[in-house]
Formats: C-alpha cells, structure tokens, sequence
C-alpha cells in the first residue's frame, strides 16, 4: 500500500520555490526579520502580508508574489537575512508562476518507446526505495531532535524554577506588541515570551517592560508546563544554512553594581556610525544668526485659531513648517544650498573633475526623535506646497517614524536637511554635522523671550520683550563660502520676520 502510495505521488511534481529578500533600495545589504506574518504550512495569496523586516533605515512589509503554501522558513526572528538570499520556500499552486529556469527542470520528458517507459519504470521503484529509506531516516530524525528537544525544554523549565520566573507566552506568534515596543525590549535585553501583557487584548505595552525590568518575578499568571516542540519538516533543499535563533535575551541584573553589559548596535545606530564617519570628512564652517519670531508668532496663533473653529479634525500648525518653506523660498534665490557635489564614479573613486548636480526639487529632510532612534524623513516638493499641505505632512511622517512604519520612498533622495530641537529642551546653540551628498544643513532651538532695546530714533531706550530663535547653519566649505551662506541667511531672517511676505510668495 505504502509502495502504491509512493507512485502515485512520484507522478505529482511540486514545484517548490525559493522567496528572496528583494532589493529595496537605498544601498541596502542586510535586514533583520522582526516579525514572521505566516507559519509553515500557511496558504498564501499574492500580496498577502509575509514579514516585517527592518534596515537600517526604515521598517518595510515584505508582500508574497505568488499563490502557495510556505514549506520552510529560512530565519527566525530577529535574525539578519542578506538582500538576495532566500527568506522561505513555498510550494507554487500554479506550475506557471514558477521561474522559467523551474519550469524547464521540473518539465518531464515524453515516453516515445518501450526502452524508455521500462527505464521510467526502473528511475520509479529506484526513487520508491530512496524514498522509503528518506522517510526512515526522517523517523530517526524527529526521534533524536524529540530527545534533544525534551532534555533542552527539561532543562530550560529547571532554570525557569530556579529563578522564579515564567514563559507566560509559549506561542512567539501570538505575542502582540508593536515593533517600538519589541526594539525598546530588545535594548534592555528582555524577552517578550516572559512578559505579561496588561494592554488591549494582551497587548504587551512599554510600562510591562518597565515593570518587568524592575521586578521580573512579579507575575500574575499561574506557571505553566512548557510543551515540547516537534518539528514539522525539515529542510534539505537550501544550499546555505540560515542562521539559527537566537536563545532568549538575558535578564537584566538590578541588584548588582558596577556590572559592565555589551549592547550591539542598532540598525540606525549602524547608519548613524557610516554617515556621521562620512560627513566628518567634509570640511564645514558655520553660521548663526537671531531672528525675531514675534511675527510669526502672531501669524502661527491666527491660523490655528482658524483651525480650530473650521476645521476641527486638522491638527494645529508647529513652527517647524514656517522654517521648512521659508528655507524653500530661500533656496529659490540660492539654489547652490540645494544642489549636491559629486567627487567619486561609481566604484568610489575619486574624480579628475568632481561637478555639481542642481537639484530642482526641494526635498527638505526633518529630523525626527522616533522610539527607534534619528530618523530623517523628507518632504517631497517642498517648492510646490503650501504651509498647512507641510504641517500635515509632517505629522503623517512623525506618526509612521514612532510606529517603525516609515517607507523607504520618505527616506531616499533628500537634498536639504533641517533639525529643530526646541521641544526637547532648552538649548540655543547648536552644531549640526552636514548629510553627505548635501552641502548645508540647518539646526534651530527654543524660542526665548528676552529683553532687549527697542529701535527708536528717541534719546530714550525703551526696553521691549523679544522673542529670538538663533538660527545655527553648515555648509559645505568646499563649494560654498561665507559671503553665500550669510546671503542665504539674511533672507531666511526676513522671511520669518515678515510672514506676510513669505505668503506672498507662496505657489
């Protein structure tokens, strides 16, 4: 019956297909699998949802290109897969969305005589034999991993005894959680799979974390038997061997002093470390300069007034959009600001005659303090948008920077970049480092209120309340030079100070 069996499906021909990790862009090289979407086993449609990777810039769904069923999954979470290598196999439904090059091998040859079906016939009850001693071996197998497994859990369950602590979740699929909460777990070095989740529907949220890393014994679920894991296929297929998962992150130790803990780098730390090393090669020099902000104060009062009473569900406008278009305008007028200097080809070698390239858009980069660390996002076409078009945009891209759901298409190609800092603390003067392949960059503080003479032609100084922002510029002394950058400047400081003017010369 078995051998039956075996025939009938030796005539079947599955045509199993590798998914890569695809190239997104952005220079790219590596990704790490933050969450899996399916399991081995799933059926999946095309564009169904498979897992959620992170680069080292921006976190992105990877979507399935084709109907079938995941065979094997190549990674576990939190493992580095390499742009190009395979994340999972899945089993095609249809023969004809496999690759050409399958297609071709998994093609039968037609049977056009006798000598031939009899040599069919023998490959058959050969493959048969082969197949029986694969599934043999496949029983010895499961029964080795079975053992190893059960002592592995055996052992995990007296460590779990000894230190009071509890797997509260057994399934790391059911673990809810949002991808800053998981990043904020993985920096302090704790694992999800013992944490009780006290959000909506079980949520895991960061106070759970907070509280578990003061007190991890403190539960309020009952332990549990921790079940043994059989796997379900193995896989024989994959010409490299994906990295294996991870054990679970230590606990961190609260009641020991002057104890030394190593942390790797995040991803956008990583990126942080490779473009600051970069841009400290280029030689800056610097720029600050006061700007009254009564004006725009008063202009900035005025509209979210308007808002408020028209439109209920807009949310109100920051001060950061007044500097972002009037930058823009500026840059109109210095459009050297906004161009990028180019010195090596291709392969990084240096050029005889390096060239400027004058970006006609205007994709002004905000920096943004997300839970996952620096990210700078840019406005696309910032020439061609009004003040409240670019309030509303910066909220969408501060929303999707602290939800870890920010697109690579938000980060590529920015051509100006400016960082404000004001809502965070108290500081004035600022230093920011310049973004290669741009040539100046802008940094502004809090806007104090200081007192200060007023301009009269009266022999009697009248002493007026001021509100100043010191404006902090960089640029690249390469291309640019002084006499440039404070003209640039100056008309920066008069946009701001007369709003009015900057509306008018809006598109």
């Amino acid at each position: 019956m078995l051998l039956r069996n075996i025939a009938k499906l030796s005539n079947f021909r599955a045509i199993v297909v590798p998914y890569k990790l695809a190239d997104i862009g952005e220079g790219i090289t590596e990704c790490e699998i933050i969450q899996w979407y399916v399991k081995v086993g799933d059926k999946v449609s095309q564009f169904d949802k498979i897992c959620e990777v992170q680069s080292d810039k921006a976190t992105v769904e990877i979507t399935s290109r084709y109907d079938g069923i995941i065979k094997d999954l190549l990674y576990a979470e939190n493992d580095i897969a390499l742009v190009g290598t395979p994340l999972l196999n899945i089993d095609l439904d249809n023969e004809a969305d496999a690759p050409s090059e399958l297609q071709d091998v998994a093609a039968p040859s037609p049977l056009v005589d006798e000598a031939q079906k009899q040599q069919h016939n023998d490959q058959t009850r050969q493959s048969s034999d082969n197949t029986i001693t694969k599934i043999n071996d496949l029983h010895t197998k499961i029964e080795n991993q079975t053992t190893h497994q059960n002592q592995a859990d055996s052992k995990l369950q007296e460590h779990q005894q000894n230190s009071s602590q509890i797997l509260i979740n057994h399934d790391r699929s059911l673990i809810h959680s949002t991808p800053a909460v998981r990043f904020f777990a993985k920096e302090k070095g704790i694992d999800l799979g013992y944490v009780k989740g006290t959000g909506k529907n079980g949520r895991i949220t960061k106070d759970d974390i907070l509280a578990y890393a003061v007190n991890p014994t403190l539960q309020t679920s009952s332990p549990q038997p921790i079940p043994s894991s059989i796997p379900t296929s193995i896989n024989h297929t994959h010409a490299a061997t994906p990295q294996q998962s991870s054990p679970p992150h230590p606990i961190p130790v609260t009641n020991q002093k002057n104890v030394e803990s190593v942390v790797k780098l995040t991803n956008i730390q990583k990126s942080m470390l490779k473009t600051m090393t970069n841009a400290l090669s280029i030689p800056h020099f610097g720029l600050s300069e006061e700007i009254d902000m009564g004006k725009v104060i008063e202009c900035r009062n005025d509209i979210n007034s308007y808002i408020s009473k028209h439109n209920e569900q807009a949310k109100k406008i920051s001060y950061l959009p007044f500097f972002v278009k009037a930058a823009s305008l500026s840059l109109l007028e210095y459009p050297i600001l906004n161009a990028r200097l180019v010195t090596t080809d291709s392969q990084g070698l240096a050029l005889k005659d390096p060239y400027l390239i004058y970006n006609q858009s205007h994709n002004i980069g905000i920096a943004i303090d997300s839970s996952y660390g620096l990210l700078v996002p840019n406005i696309k076409d910032v020439q061609n948008k009004s003040l409240l078009e670019i309030s509303k945009e910066i909220s969408i891209l501060q929303q999707h920077a602290n939800s870890g759901s920010l697109s690579v298409e938000a980060l590529k190609n920015p051509t100006f970049t400016l960082s404000s800092v004001g809502n965070l603390s108290g500081a004035t003067v600022l230093s920011p480092v310049i973004v290669p392949n741009q040539v100046c960059i802008g940094a502004f503080g809090k806007i104090n209120t200081i007192p200060r003479f007023r301009d009269s032609n009266a022999d009697d100084m009248v002493i007026v309340k001021k509100h100043l922002l010191l404006t902090n510029w960089r640029a690249d002394h390469r291309i640019i030079d002084g006499a440039t950058l404070s003209r640039f400047s100056a008309k920066f400081k008069h946009l701001l100070e007369n709003p009015a003017i900057m509306m008018a010369n809006m598109i």
